[in-house]
């Protein structure tokens, strides 16, 4: 099942390594736009400060440059790290760009009218230095400069989100010439006071925001779609996720104003603006060197923010090109920093050499920082940049306020050494297991063959035992954790107690065991918590995590060989999987050479977790690469977050929800079915006993007096694919004959009709049973790897109507009841100590007739990245492969689960039932029926096993109340088709 504001799929293993050769391209030539940028606006910007330094005063030097840090850090401040949000969100923005960027600019201009109203209000009684703009004019002028200010700083980011930096530069430098051009003119006109030399900073931006806003509206902002929704690709994903980013973020930017921009305004209220003046020159070139590194983490920033980039890879190779510049350019600004001050006056050169020495040494440790800074920000780790930005605020400010007045300007200095030293080293420790992967990918330190166990010669075939293990899976880099420690089962989970789920995928080409524990491994540092990594506590509901000295053999335990199954006993491969599993090990992967399998407990989690961590495990075992994307963190208390999500759009959803999980019941009399004209009637009206399919004779027993079989807690799967063109030709009919429907729904409403003819045929009183992801009901950001679907009793009008079967599950899923039914699900697990125990039975009696419970996973995207290989020759190569079969403990006796998957143009349909209460020839005679050609049970007229109209009294007793009675659903498909239904109704099993 699918959500519409599902992330964009991954890009296919095989485009990769060009992928990122290209990613790393556009970083460097990003990068390099806005170094150059920096540098020759740095040269530029020496030069205004040089001639500002030969007309003007030291004391009235360091007033401008206090009116212009101040002008910079308000402005920074009112941006809200929009500029920021800008890298992060508008690579994958798409139509939503234009609306993320007249957010930024409306938050800026109001902010900047504040902030700079109350600095004029309030600055002018603090310093004398700044008391010129005690004036009303200056006032209003220096408040009308921040918001050009904030306008003109954030056009830079827009462009460097754009990926269009090469604009960048050209703007910049031809700011930086037309600001000394002024300054020129104003110094011949005998202007040299304060606000000359700041009105010459603030003036020139008028022009170059007009300039760069034609070109960010007529050339590469991309148009706005005049309806609603998100375009595929889009990653925007609403505005929780950016203003939670953004919340945090601010506040990490104001403690970096803090340590940086309002540093000189600092220094100036402490020391006075004589001394505040050789800072300030100091500083000005300081700043410079520190453009390089921002520079490059901009764009490092933007690159990481692509849907699939590495950001750690990406983070690396900055990180080897930067710092060696950033540490070439400090060390010869150190030794020439005597000459460099002199060029501004002998007195900067006398008074400021020491503390431009230390301001570059510091400016070294800093790169690090920023770049750390930076990575975070485009995997959009909120609470890391606020750390990384505070400790150096915290200790530079204290050190500046402590030992400026006796130390002089080396005390500034030796505060900002230490406050950027200490946060690199923090930066550093915080990254060193990622960096040390990349770092060391070239070196192969130690080798892993399962944990010293010998798969029994499984190395052949093109796969390799002896695989590298990461410097990063090391006893010293993992995350320790409580050891013996257990945790609580959630409610939503604890109601799947004693059921497994079976997938069997193949053939393909599969990795070996090893690097398929390998790559386990990998996942498990860097996420220890991973609920992969967990036991099931037999004695109560509760899961004991792994401890880091067990990982290992926990690994070898979990992934084991297989040996590959009969191509024709495949269901049979999947029943003996299911009769052998470990109740205490929820995830067993199973490799072989050609097929792999998946055995996992229902209570850790649905379909979602199945279809994701399955393919994953098996693609990293192939590319050598660590599972990055099962490495989300997991959304805490999603029910309660997707019910805010639901109901805070409409409060009268909650109380519709509140009236209760169950339907009414079935209509009255449902109307024929809408046909196609000339169509032939419905399959329901036709009433005819039992009917033999074309190979096999149904031997459904249907009758209550049938004699009693013996019990069989065993399961019983049947399992067939269908051709290649039978998704293509299922869309075109419904196009054709069904419009407004799903193509779920064809299938449904086929099933229904399949099931019939061969003697398994349900009445219309007994409704539509299917499941429902409520993943849907929540935020594009949440990410919930446990139980979070239910299943749910519907009652179309024409229970073989694709049109009608859409229609109600569309209403079901409008009217909120997914949401309540999980959530009685979740109540009432929490109230379950352990499974209920069923009484021993000499044998079960047939049921009246199924309950079908209908599941339409839909596409599984990565299933499909996995080397997929022919059939035997012989074979049709229409029907060979491939194939991904998926069965579940059925929750009732009376229930026959039937589970429908998209892969290459194909359909995989599994039947799994309790052989005891059903015939397994009739069930497969039904299943083929689907496969061979599901289009003609509903053209044509056939007869009919039982009587599908409806029948007076109460819906049947096997609708779920409490718990549910199949196996929840698939993941979310990450690119939307046209069978997606769209809006907050939209389902998987609307597809």
């Amino acid at each position: 099942m699918t959500r519409g504001n599902a992330r964009p799929a991954d890009p296919a293993p095989g485009t990769r390594p060009a992928q990122a050769t290209a990613r790393r391209g556009v970083l460097y030539r990003n990068g390099l736009a806005l170094v150059v940028n920096s540098g020759v606006s740095s040269l530029l910007g020496s030069a205004y400060w040089i001639l500002a330094a030969r007309t003007a005063t030291p004391a009235t030097v360091g007033a401008a440059t206090a009116l212009v840090a101040a002008l910079t850090a308000l402005s920074t401040l009112a941006q809200f790290s929009f500029g920021g949000a800008f890298a992060t969100f508008l690579p994958g923005a798409g139509a939503s760009a234009r609306r993320l960027v007249l957010i930024g600019y409306g938050v800026a201009t109001g902010a900047s009218l504040l902030l700079g109203t109350v600095f004029v209000l309030v600055i002018p009684r603090m310093s004398p230095a700044l008391a010129v703009l005690g004036r009303p004019s200056a006032a209003i002028g220096f408040t009308l400069a921040v918001v050009l200010w904030s306008i003109f700083s954030l056009q830079d980011s827009v462009l460097t989100g754009l990926r269009a930096a090469l604009w960048v530069p050209i703007e910049n430098v031809a700011y930086s010439a037309t600001k000394l051009a002024v300054l020129a003119a104003l110094a011949a006109g005998g202007q040299s006071g304060a606000l000359s030399l700041f009105g010459s900073w603030a003036l020139p931006p008028v022009v170059f925001i007009a300039a760069v806003s034609w070109l960010l509206w007529t050339r590469l902002l991309p148009p706005s779609r005049p309806t609603g929704g998100r375009a595929a690709g889009e990653t925007l994903g609403g505005t929780t996720e950016m203003f939670r980013f953004l919340s945090g973020d601010a506040v990490g930017m104001l403690f970096a104003q803090v340590a940086t921009t309002f540093l000189p305004v600092l220094v100036v209220v402490r020391m006075g603006s004589t001394a505040g003046g050789a800072f300030g020159i100091a500083w000005m070139l300081t700043v410079s060197v520190d453009l390089i590194t921002i520079g490059m983490g901009i764009s490092l920033t933007v690159e990481g923010a692509q849907p699939g980039a590495n950001v750690d890879a990406l983070h690396t190779a900055v990180l080897r090109r930067v710092l060696p510049v950033v540490a070439a350019v400090g060390a010869a600004g150190i030794a020439a920093a005597p000459a460099i001050l002199k060029i501004f006056g002998t007195t900067y050169a006398e008074q400021a050499t020491t503390l431009l020495r230390l301001l570059l040494l510091g400016g070294m440790a800093r790169a690090v920082t920023v770049l750390a800074v930076c990575a975070a920000r485009a995997r959009r780790q909120a609470g890391r940049i606020v750390v990384l930005q505070a400790i150096p605020a915290m200790i530079i400010t204290v050190g500046v306020w402590q030992f400026a007045q006796p130390l002089g300007l080396p005390g500034v200095g030796l505060a900002w050494v230490a406050g950027q030293s200490v946060t690199a080293m923090i930066a550093i420790m915080l990254s060193r297991p990622a960096l040390r992967v990349r770092l060391n990918s070239g070196h192969n330190t130690s080798n892993h063959n399962g944990g010293g166990h010998n798969d029994g010669g499984h190395n052949d075939g093109g796969h390799n035992s002896d695989v590298a293990v990461p410097a990063s899976v090391t006893a010293e880099s993992i995350t320790t954790e409580k050891r013996g420690a257990f945790m609580r089962m959630a409610g939503r989970d604890r109601a799947w107690i004693g059921r497994r789920h079976i997938m069997l995928a193949g053939p393909a080409d599969m990795p070996d065991v090893a690097a398929v524990r390998v790559a386990a491994e990998q996942l498990f540092t860097m996420k220890p918590g991973h609920r992969l990594f967990r036991t099931l506590d037999p004695s109560s509901t509760r899961w004991r995590p792994t401890p880091t000295a067990e990982i290992r053999r926990h690994c070898v335990t979990m992934i084991v060989p297989m040996d590959d199954p009969d191509p024709d006993d495949l269901t049979g491969h999947i029943e003996r999987l299911y009769a052998s599993a470990v109740p205490t090990l929820p995830f067993q992967l199973y490799v072989g050479r050609r097929y792999a399998a998946l055995s996992i407990a229902h209570c850790l989690g649905d379909g979602w977790l199945s279809t994701n961590a399955f393919p994953d495990l098996l693609r990293a075992g192939l590319d050598g690469d660590p599972p990055v994307a099962l490495t989300r963190d997991e959304t805490v208390l999603p029910l309660l977050r997707a019910l805010i999500h639901f109901c805070g759009r409409d409060p009268r959803r909650l109380l519709a929800m509140l009236r209760g999980p169950r339907p009414s019941g079935p209509p009255a009399a449902p109307p024929r079915s809408r046909r196609a004209a000339g169509g032939p009637p419905p399959a329901s009206t036709a009433r005819a006993p039992a009917a033999t399919s074309t190979t096999t004779t149904s031997t459904a027993a249907t009758s209550t007096a049938a004699p009693s079989r013996p019990a069989a807690p065993a399961l019983a799967v049947v399992a067939r694919h269908s051709p290649v063109s039978t998704l293509a030709d299922i869309r075109e009919w419904r196009d054709a004959h069904a419009p407004g429907s799903t193509s779920a729904a064809v299938m449904f409403a086929a099933a229904r009709v399949a099931f019939d003819r061969c003697g398994l045929g349900t009445p219309a009183s007994a409704g539509l049973f299917t499941l429902v992801d409520n993943r849907r009901f929540l935020p594009a950001d949440a990410n919930v790897a446990g139980n979070f679907a239910v299943g749910l009793r519907m009652f179309p009008v024409d229970p073989v109507d694709p049109v009608a079967i859409s229609r109600a599950l569309r209403e079901t899923v409008a009217s909120g009841r997914p949401l309540a039914t999980l959530c009685l699900i979740a109540a009432r697990g929490y109230r379950r100590r352990l499974p209920s125990a069923a009484p021993p039975r000499a044998g079960v009696h047939p049921p009246p007739h199924p309950c079908l419970v209908l599941n339409h996973l839909g596409r599984v995207p990565r299933f499909e990245r996995l080397g997929w290989v022919d059939g035997p020759p012989g074979t049709d190569p229409g029907t060979d492969t491939p194939q991904l079969y998926s069965a579940s403990t059925p929750g009732d006796n009376d229930v026959i689960s039937v589970k429908f998957v998209e892969l290459r143009g194909a359909l995989s349909i599994t039947a799994a039932f309790h052989p005891a209460s059903f015939s397994r020839a009739a069930v497969a005679a039904a299943i083929g029926l689907l496969c061979t050609d599901p289009l003609d049970l509903l053209t044509s007229p056939g007869p009919a096993g039982t009587d599908t109209s409806p029948e007076p009294g109460p819906a049947p007793t096997s609708e779920p109340t409490s718990e549910p009675t199949s196996e929840p659903t698939s993941e979310p498909t990450s690119e939307p088709t046209s069978e997606a239904v769209p809006g907050p109704a939209a389902s998987g099993a609307d597809r």
